[in-house]
């Protein structure tokens, strides 16, 4: 009996384990080290990014259930041959399943654009090449196990390290560069872009920008029927003609249907280049993930002694307080790139992870607790 017994007890913890085993093989990893803060969300990976390199500011959103993350940059090589390379891959990922689909591709390599879930499908919005930015808008859909990609109508002007968020049936779009890094660029663009998908055609509405500084890089959010602008960095001409940074740390919310703009309370921190766009919680909270906290061009050493670069906090704003809490970390180091809501879960792809541009294999998917 007592062998019985004993039998009985190594079964059913075998099946235990193997049920845990299967269960994470499908729906992610086994929760990660830092949901032992016990923070707001509960953190899972999926399967490694499939180029096994990473990708910077992906286009990420979801179609009929399934994650897609397309175009992104890379480096290739070491030393004086080390080159920074643009994709046209396209990985899908779909519940339920063990592994990415793909590679399929965009229609040219680009990277440093904009996404957002419509009904439609993902909307990418601008970026760039090596050679130039672009007003392109397309969607991206995953139909019958294939990738369909759609042309929207263009941006007002090319442009690249954008934000946008929907907004009930509007996108809006704000910031951004015209030039590609290697052009020098200094000056960034205070552009503020409105596309109404209720419009039986739709077209871009230039409208009245923030009362700040253009920027690159920012956080963009939507909450409660408005639009939120947060961080990134405006670009400076510096003595000898080359490209500074001055990084930010204001912060406003645009509302649509008084098409007035608010300046809200600072953040705690540079938020420059965090997983955008933000994510939406219950109620009145955004939260926005991590990001790089950089020290101004012109910045004496005891300045930039105190910027903490790369950071992991996840900071909260309440927009009916005007206030900021944080409250955990995402589980690594992970900027330029673009988020995506997936379910009841917000996804962080890739993205770079520390400096030289080391790119990240991680997929995170973050769900409140």
């Amino acid at each position: 009996m007592n062998n019985r017994l004993h039998l009985t007890i190594y079964f059913t913890l075998f099946l235990s384990i193997l049920y845990s085993f299967v269960t994470n093989q499908i729906d992610g990893k086994p929760d990660v080290e830092e949901n032992i803060d016990k923070g707001l969300f509960s953190w899972k990976t999926l399967p490694d990014f499939p180029d096994g390199i990473g990708v910077a500011l992906p286009y990420t959103g979801v179609s009929n259930d399934a994650l897609i993350i397309a175009g992104g940059t890379h480096f290739e090589g070491e030393g004086e041959d080390r080159k920074k390379i643009w994709t046209d891959s396209i990985y899908v990922y779909e519940k339920g399943s063990s592994a990415w689909k793909g590679a399929f591709t965009l229609e040219k390599p680009l990277s440093y654009g904009a996404s957002v879930n419509i009904e439609k499908g993902m909307l990418c919005m601008g970026g760039s090449d090596p050679e130039k930015c672009y007003t392109d808008v397309f969607i991206l859909e995953w139909i019958d196990g294939k990738i369909r990609q759609t042309p929207w109508p263009d941006l007002p002007r090319p442009c690249m390290y954008i934000a946008a968020a929907l907004v009930g049936n509007v996108v809006y779009v704000a910031g951004g560069q015209q030039k590609v890094d290697t052009d020098k660029p200094t000056e960034t663009l205070r552009n503020f872009w409105a596309l109404d998908l209720s419009s039986d055609a739709p077209a871009w509405e230039e409208l009245e920008p923030w009362p700040g500084p253009g920027r690159i890089l920012p956080v963009a959010a939507s909450q409660g029927g408005s639009f939120y602008l947060f961080s990134g960095t405006d670009l400076i001409e510096t003595e000898d003609g080359s490209p500074g940074r001055k990084y930010l740390k204001d912060a406003y919310r645009y509302n649509p249907e008084k098409r007035l703009w608010t300046r809200l309370t600072d953040s705690p921190r540079i938020l420059f280049a965090a997983a955008s766009p933000a994510f939406e919680l219950d109620g009145s909270q955004i939260a926005i993930c991590g990001g790089y906290e950089g020290a101004d061009t012109n910045s004496n050493e005891e300045e930039k002694a105190m910027r903490v670069g790369l950071f992991r906090d996840i900071f909260i704003y309440n927009t009916e307080t005007d206030t900021w809490s944080m409250n955990g970390k995402i589980p690594s180091n992970q900027i330029v790139t673009n988020a995506t809501k997936w379910g009841d879960s917000y996804v962080i792809p890739s993205g770079e992870v520390g400096g030289g541009g080391i790119r990240n294999l991680n997929v995170y998917i973050g769900t409140p607790r």
